[in-house]
């Protein structure tokens, strides 16, 4: 009985200590998630069109899957100003 109980606690032990690892690595990915989604706008832009210059100062994803992008500005690579800035 008493070789049952200890394993028990290890198990549960090990349980917990999944779940907070799991956990952390959630909150990780939830706070980059609009980091992650600018990198990948930034790489479609310059496959879509490779003579702009395309930047994007934050991006974040908001409710009803809406991307938010702040500090956008887009212009020609040859050019000093940007075009269009938002």
């Amino acid at each position: 009985m008493k070789t049952l109980r200890v394993t028990l606690k290890y198990a549960l032990v090990l349980l917990l200590l999944l779940v907070a690892v799991g956990g952390w690595y959630g909150y990780q990915q939830w706070v980059r998630r609009g980091e992650l989604i600018r990198q990948q706008i930034l790489s479609q832009a310059a496959q879509l069109a490779p003579h702009w210059d395309v930047r994007i100062g934050a991006c974040r994803l908001e409710l009803l899957n809406r991307v938010r992008l702040e500090n956008l500005s887009l212009g020609a690579r040859d050019q000093a100003r940007p075009i269009l800035t938002l």
